[in-house]
């Protein structure tokens, strides 16, 4: 019993060790009175060392150009990107779920009358942020009945005829649901 104790002491210790080991990244953030700032983004880690971007929701650690690293929320700044293994990933401060409470969440589509922002949880969820001009605000969940789905955002759109009829033919499969979200939003945005 004795080898096996030691050997997941070992295990722990080195996860945790290799955990510390810090990656950073080129990246920028921009603050809420719009000023666009270069820096060098801390990547967060799991326990066992894997970087874990499901950290990056409520905070992101960045380090500034005199060294200082500052820990920002999404009370902090608008947004922040970086590149990682040559993918761009830009991420938002939005409300998710009430207007009081701020995240950071990933665009489906950004569009000058209307966008959609999401969160995906490790649970299976995924929580979905549509913006309206003027900053008004729905709240979904994939996890919702597809006719709640529906009616919520019919009302949100309602001014929209275009897009009330477009609903209507929509949101038939939770398989489709992001083509359909991506559908009707695409459709608001059309000069």
């Amino acid at each position: 019993m004795k080898p096996y104790y030691l050997l997941f002491l070992l295990f722990i210790r080195w996860g945790d060790s290799y955990a510390q080991t810090i990656t950073t990244v080129p990246g920028y953030y921009i603050t809420n009175s719009n000023d666009s700032i270069s820096a060098t983004v801390k990547l967060p880690k799991s326990i066992f060392g894997a970087e874990d971007f499901s950290k990056f929701i409520n905070k992101v650690e960045i380090v500034d150009s005199t060294g200082k690293s500052v820990k920002l929320t999404p009370h902090d700044i608008k947004e922040y990107g970086f590149l990682h293994d040559s993918i761009s990933y830009v991420l938002y401060s939005k409300p998710m779920m009430s207007k009081k409470n701020l995240k950071f969440l990933l665009p489906v589509i950004l569009g000058p009358k209307a966008s959609v922002y999401k969160l995906v949880v490790k649970e299976g969820g995924t929580f979905y942020t549509f913006e309206k001009t003027g900053g008004r605000y729905t709240f979904l969940i994939n996890t919702q009945r597809l006719n709640k789905f529906k009616s919520e955002l019919r009302e949100f759109y309602k001014e929209n005829t275009a897009v009330q009829q477009l609903i209507d033919t929509k949101f038939l499969s939770k398989t489709f649901l992001l083509s359909d979200i991506i559908a009707i939003v695409q459709t608001i945005n059309k000069p």
